[in-house]
């Protein structure tokens, strides 16, 4: 896995070993960046269920002003620590170690352009859209939240989206306020 494009471009970067972390193929970034383009330039990322911190990472390498990483997992948070120590974004990035889901209770005062919500695709879909209608709270008001999900699951049932685009058995959905 590498960063695909801007300042990092061509970084090797590493996922958590295990199953627990899926991480986001180079192929669907690459769809997701080419699809938000210049919304990335000095935004204000989240990623949360970060994992390997590949979507939070590539949105720095494309010129976002800062990101926080959020992931319960302590593999993981030493895996962005590596990952931002090798692509040199640490002045950037915020990590936090704590669950997704708490984190977006117990937040109110942060504010952010992009969030990219890549969870378990086991979770339950009423866990997933209430994580989802939290998060909308912390957008801001043109901000988009991106959330990669299974293929098998229709989140436009519960909330508005923008537009879904299906890449094999994952699909990305785009939502705004």
């Amino acid at each position: 896995m590498s960063v695909i494009a801007g300042s990092a471009k061509g970084q090797r970067i590493k996922a958590p070993k295990g199953a627990q972390t899926r991480p986001t193929s180079d192929k669907v970034r690459e769809a997701i960046f080419s699809t938000i383009g210049a919304k990335v330039s000095d935004a204000n990322v989240l990623d949360l269920y970060a994992g390997s911190g590949a979507l939070g990472i590539e949105a720095l390498s494309r010129g976002a002003g800062s990101a926080t990483f959020i992931d319960s997992s302590t593999t993981a948070i030493k895996t962005i620590k590596d990952n931002l120590a090798k692509t040199e974004f640490e002045k950037k990035a915020k990590i936090i170690r704590k669950a997704s889901e708490s984190f977006l209770k117990s937040t109110k005062t942060y504010q952010f352009d992009l969030i990219f919500i890549d969870a378990p695709y086991k979770m339950k879909l009423n866990n997933l859209v209430n994580n989802i209608k939290v998060a909308l709270e912390l957008l801001t008001k043109n901000g988009l939240l991106i959330l990669e999900h299974s293929s098998s699951i229709e989140i436009g049932r519960e909330i508005t989206v923008e537009k879904t685009k299906k890449y094999g058995n994952t699909k990305v959905t785009y939502i705004k306020k």
